[in-house]
């Protein structure tokens, strides 16, 4: 398993480019995989994609530099851990506006990592808050 460079580069304060996919074509997502990003997320939430279609998608961005993540549709922790297992290096989730919504099913130091810069009603997660800079709390 290759290191998770986004982490490095976030903990170094540097800024983390990342390509966005919601087609389901494993062509796009090597080639925006070779593109020179950081990272790239397949979009499940917006996206017209199945768990097939990413699987194959991570299979393909597996032989890029980039980073792959998957934004999900919902907290669904059967379909993170599917995702996290056809290799994923990070979930992005929609829709968490309190802090009582990640906990549900969450672990407590994965809770810290999640929540902290969420951004009230807005579906973001704390890598989209960081690559995008927002350093918003959750009420």
């Amino acid at each position: 398993m290759r290191s998770n460079t986004i982490k490095t580069r976030l903990a170094a304060g540097e800024t983390v480019v990342n390509g966005w996919l919601s087609i389901g074509s494993t062509y796009s997502a090597e080639g925006v995989g070779h593109s020179g990003v950081d990272s790239v997320t397949v979009d499940l939430q917006h996206g017209m994609l199945s768990f097939q279609e990413a699987l194959h998608m991570l299979q393909a961005l597996s032989s890029t530099p980039a980073i792959p993540l998957v934004r999900v549709p919902d907290l669904d922790p059967a379909q993170i851990m599917h995702l996290l297992d056809a290799g994923a290096y990070g979930i992005i989730c929609p829709m968490i506006s309190t802090r009582k919504r990640p906990r549900r099913w969450c672990r407590p130091a994965a809770i810290r990592l999640l929540v902290p810069a969420v951004s009230g009603r807005r579906a973001v997660c704390s890598m989209v808050a960081r690559i995008m800079s927002l350093r918003p709390t959750i009420p």
